[in-house]
């Protein structure tokens, strides 16, 4: 426990230093646009099971055109997802989950719970019987890359790339990245899917006049 709390604030440090005034880093296209890169996540060297579930960093300010790329960062088989996007944290979709949480039937069959009740409220429900199976959205709804118009989107299940380069993640049909353009200005809310709190904003702003 105390090397756990170690780590932990260990990796509050680095999450910081990835979140820094300065921006994140970011790259010029050949296009006179930009890529700006955004943490999914932060993991500890020493810690596999260890993650900051949090985006870093978490309010980036583009111009319009440029593409933010989110990477995993975190460690071992803790996934991520980049879903939205919505005007305000409130108009976030909610329904982009890549995990549906069941019961498992005697006859083989999967009994889904009600409509906005936690894993825990069906699970306690059929102990031992338990499954968490896969939905669309464990796939990106649009590919990587392509520009943001309107609507839902989000970019499926992301993983490190130390993790799907491993004898354990090689051949799963994941990625580490997920890139978005954004044409538009704007501001654009999102979070992970799988982890509540884990929240992000892009603002976009207008492409400067010409001098």
């Amino acid at each position: 426990a105390t090397a756990a709390g170690l780590q932990y604030q260990a990796d509050l440090v680095a999450l910081a230093a990835l979140d820094r005034i300065s921006g994140p880093a970011e790259s010029s296209n050949p296009d006179g646009t930009k890529t700006w890169q955004v943490a999914a996540g932060v993991g500890g060297e020493n810690a596999p099971g260890l993650s900051i579930n949090a985006f870093a960093r978490a309010q980036v300010v583009i111009i319009a055109g440029d593409t933010v790329t989110w990477t995993n960062q975190s460690r071992g088989a803790v996934a991520h997802t980049v879903s939205g996007f919505g005007a305000s944290r409130e108009a976030i979709p909610q329904n982009l989950s890549p995990y549906q949480p069941g019961c498992m039937t005697s006859s083989g069959e999967i009994h889904l719970p009600p409509a906005g009740t936690f894993p825990a409220d069906i699970w306690n429900t059929c102990i031992g019987a338990e499954v968490n199976t896969f939905t669309a959205f464990s796939q990106p709804t649009v590919p990587s890359g392509d520009p943001y118009t309107a609507g839902a989107r989000s970019s499926g299940i992301l993983l490190s790339e130390e993790y799907l380069n491993s004898p354990i993640g090689d051949g799963l049909p994941y990625t580490s990245s997920y890139s978005v353009v954004f044409p538009e200005a704007g501001t654009y809310h999102y979070h992970c899917a799988i982890h509540p709190g884990m929240e992000g904003t892009v603002i976009v702003i207008p492409k400067p006049m010409p001098l």
